[in-house]
């Protein structure tokens, strides 16, 4: 696990050593550069050494010939079966690390090789003899990869957005677009960021670059077609399991020690039965984090501490628990500096802090359930469309009346009855739409014409009729599986799960200097997972069937049958108390209209909205927030970090 930054087209030794500055966090093992007049070149690395921890895993790593050097972010899990296969061929390897691995495998077959590679990365090759350069991101976006065009034909490049920014040419603003599409989703898709001109190099793709121009192409996509041969549900979910035991052992090889994320839910407490499996139980350290209930009024969430528990002691493995009493705002500048751009979940606040506390430990590694509910079907918005599926022979008119009801809902008042209204209102609201239509509408917090409605006018003037719901409906209709659900995990792997999820958890892992594995997305096991038929992902209303069916005996009942609950945190009652000071002051009238992105009347309808109880804005109050105080830290230079 490291930091990457670098330039091709460009030698620049004193931007190398400000690269290694700024992403010291990544990597507080070792740091190093390589600068070359010959290309010319720039590449630099922060090293968090997992594998052979000597100084033979020292980056930047080149050949022997000196023809190929490397830059390296992430973990090739399947690096010790590649060396020997090598090594079969008569290569001889000077480390045990899977840095060098990757380095010959690369010189050896170039890019060709990338399919064949199971891990997370993001990744820089340089090839001195053709003065080319390789950039690459692993198949699912585990680990992230930002690019931009500098003048010239120089390309800049990094793990995080923060080290482009120091080049003297770079200098962007807003990129309209992306806030559009940030303000529907809380999050920005890819390959945008809410910097202009600053790209995200996606999922599965590479980028090659050669005097001056780039080329950038997927090499890996999920498999087309069900598998080639169907198995029933009881030898399905042997194999599942014997898939997830394969990837657990994979990615618990380390020279460090390894934790886990223990929410006490389905995903994490699998990972955990597969640990304890090999009788190292007593050597297992998880960890759970949870809000105190009195702050729970509002939202209404469910406490994962009961259930984290049980598995814990189910298993006898350590469990270090603990109440997030944070000073929000107060953690947020911090938190907004290490993402780089703006992610409204509060799920950033508990796994910083959880990864904080690991490193105190000395859990250098965490595993983390990322993954499972997007390639199984674990999310609420999976299964109403399949509902609604069975209930079009309801006219359109009665399920439009329904709707229109539905929406009238107070959604945003406390106690149990605002929480059962909050998701009648969000569920039903929809109804008359077609499912796929359904689901989009799921995905995104604020409607395309309420996010219109929010923005300035100027800046819809730039989009020239462009809707954040179109991106979602371009990647249901990419789907290699036509299946109804499988178009929407389709969607959920290829935007939801790396622009949020794997995001957030690497960049609060790296904030605290923490490596986060994520075994669900191991190549076969994902694989796998997707060629299973539908029935084996969602059954009835039961959603990540087959992955209860293969843990079954194995893990309480309880947990066997708890109810997705994603992270809870009391987003709503900050909005109303923690930070309703903050979020007076960025975003009163006079704070948007010196920014000039926002429509001030149309913030305040929706402040005014979520006063009064009637409508659920809290998160998206909070995304507002999150802009206006990235605005301050990243688009005023210098941009520096936030004292803790």
């Amino acid at each position: 696990m490291c930091g990457i930054a670098g330039i091709f087209g460009e030698s620049n030794e004193g931007l190398a050593r400000e690269f290694c500055r700024i992403l010291e966090h990544r990597g507080p093992d070792d740091a190093g550069w390589y600068c070359s007049g010959a290309g010319p070149v720039t590449l630099a690395n922060r090293r968090l050494a997992i594998l052979d921890l000597s100084p033979l895993g020292h980056q930047p790593m080149a050949t022997a010939n000196g023809r190929y050097t490397l830059v390296y972010n992430g973990e090739l899990y399947n690096y010790a079966e590649l060396g020997r296969e090598m090594a079969a061929e008569g290569h001889h390897f000077r480390s045990r690390c899977d840095t060098e691995v990757l380095l010959e495998a690369l010189a050896q077959r170039g890019a060709a090789v990338l399919p064949d590679l199971n891990g997370m990365f993001g990744f820089a090759l340089w090839d001195a003899q053709e003065r080319r350069g390789l950039l690459a991101r692993d198949p699912f976006g585990v680990k992230p990869l930002y690019y931009a065009e500098l003048p010239g034909g120089r390309l800049i490049f990094g793990s995080e957005i923060k080290a482009l920014l120091l080049h003297p040419d770079l200098a962007p603003g807003l990129d309209p677009a992306a806030l559009q599409d940030y303000l529907a989703f809380l999050w920005t898709p890819e390959p945008l960021t809410l910097f202009e001109g600053i790209r995200k190099l996606p999922a599965g793709h590479c980028l090659e670059w050669r005097d001056g121009r780039y080329e950038i192409r997927r090499y890996y996509e999920l498999p087309a077609g069900p598998a080639d041969r169907p198995m029933e549900d009881r030898e399905a979910a042997q194999a599942l399991r014997d898939h997830l035991r394969q990837a657990v052992r994979r990615q618990r090889v380390s020279d460090v020690p390894v934790g886990l994320f223990l929410s006490g839910g389905l995903d994490s407490s699998a990972l955990l039965a597969e640990m304890a499996a090999d009788g190292t139980a007593g050597e297992i350290r998880c960890y759970t984090a949870a809000f105190p209930p009195d702050d729970n009024a509002y939202d209404q969430f469910t406490d994962d501490l009961p259930y984290a528990r049980a598995v814990a002691r189910h298993f006898g493995v350590r469990l270090i628990e603990f109440d997030i009493r944070a000073q929000v705002a107060e953690l947020l500048p911090r938190l907004l500096y290490h993402l780089d751009e703006p992610l409204a979940d509060p799920a950033i606040i508990n796994t910083y802090l959880i990864c904080r506390q690991a490193r105190q430990d000395g859990a250098i590694v965490l595993l983390s359930g990322q993954g499972a509910d997007e390639l199984l079907g674990g999310y609420r918005r999976h299964l109403g469309p399949l509902l609604n599926a069975q209930w079009q022979w309801i006219p359109r008119p009665v399920r439009a009346a329904a709707g229109g009801l539905a929406e009238r809902l107070p959604a945003g008042r406390p106690g149990r009855l605002g929480g059962v209204l909050r998701r009648a209102r969000k569920l039903l609201g929809p109804l008359a739409k077609s499912p796929l239509e359904q689901f989009a509408a799921y995905c995104q917090w604020l409607r395309d014409d309420q996010v219109q409605a929010v923005l300035h006018p100027d800046l819809i003037r730039t989009l020239g009729g462009r809707r954040p719901s179109q991106g979602t409906r371009k990647l249901l209709d990419e789907s290699p599986s036509p299946g109804l659900l499988d178009r929407m995990l389709y969607r959920d792997l290829k935007s939801f799960l790396p622009a949020l999820n794997l995001t957030y958890t690497d960049k609060m892992g790296m904030a605290a200097s923490v490596e986060a594995r994520v075994p669900y997305l191991d190549t076969e096991l994902a694989a796998f997972a997707w060629r299973l038929p539908e029935r084996q992902k969602i059954r009835g209303r039961r959603g990540k069937w087959l992955l209860r069916e293969a843990m079954r005996g194995v893990l309480p009942p309880a947990v066997l049958e708890r109810p997705k609950t994603g992270f809870g945190a009391p987003v709503r009652q900050w909005m109303r108390r923690e930070l309703r000071e903050m979020a007076g002051d960025l975003l009163s009238p006079a704070s948007l209209r010196r920014a000039g992105w926002f429509s001030p009347a149309g913030v305040e309808a929706l402040r005014a909205g979520f006063e009064s109880g009637q409508d659920d804005h809290g998160y998206s109050l909070w995304a507002l927030l999150m802009v206006q105080l990235w605005r301050e830290t990243f688009l005023r230079q210098p941009v520096t970090e936030p004292r803790p």
